[in-house]
């Protein structure tokens, strides 16, 4: 097999792998419409989103911070998120006074409300600051909706009635953040359907 072949057979298996992944998020429908829910109720009654993962979750926290502050398809008013990943400045300060562990759980305990969301993205599941950070949002009395990859071990035990739980089908990173990106836009559809008679 020569370069460009095994260039080819690598394309193919991955969107191979891509399309049965999406195939099985038909598989999350019920919890799906459930956190869509959550987030529409979270932010019709004057409360806000607080998002936060690390490295291609961050970015998906933030591209899903940006599509409520702006718009996905809808024209309306923009609705409350905040990540908590977007100031170098903060981030490195608490990692520096207080450990990277901390830096998501100290901006929740600081930000969050009670009637607010927390949306922790994360692939392994076992990252510390986001345990951390579902921790901090226990004490603020903040709901939490959490996706993870296929293994949610860490993360099940800390979620509590009413929170959600959207865990992907794969344990690959690359195959998890695809998979977190079709549910943003499938909530981000849902929840603009769901907002289509709001009076603004």
């Amino acid at each position: 097999m020569n370069h460009d072949d095994a260039m080819r057979e690598a394309i193919c298996a991955h969107l191979h792998r891509s399309l049965h992944l999406v195939q099985d998020l038909r598989n999350l429908a019920l919890p799906l419409a459930q956190a869509t829910m959550a987030l529409r109720d979270t932010l019709t009654t004057g409360h806000k989103v607080l998002l936060c993962g690390n490295g291609g979750s961050a970015a998906m926290a933030g591209h899903l911070a940006a599509e409520l502050l702006g718009r996905y398809r809808m024209a309306r008013p923009g609705l409350a998120a905040l990540t908590l990943t977007d100031s170098p400045a903060t981030l490195s300060a608490l990692a520096n006074d207080f450990g990277y562990e901390q830096v998501f759980a100290r901006q929740v305990h600081a930000l969050g409300q009670p009637g607010d969301l927390l949306i922790v993205m994360s692939c392994s599941g076992r990252s510390a600051n986001i345990l951390a950070a579902i921790t901090a949002a226990r004490d603020q009395h903040l709901a939490v909706l959490a996706m993870t990859g296929a293994d949610p071990s860490a993360i099940a035990p800390l979620l509590h009635a009413g929170d959600l739980l959207l865990p992907i089908a794969a344990t690959e990173a690359a195959h998890i953040q695809e998979g977190h990106l079709v549910l943003l836009h499938a909530l981000m559809s849902g929840l603009e359907a769901s907002m289509e008679r709001q009076p603004w």
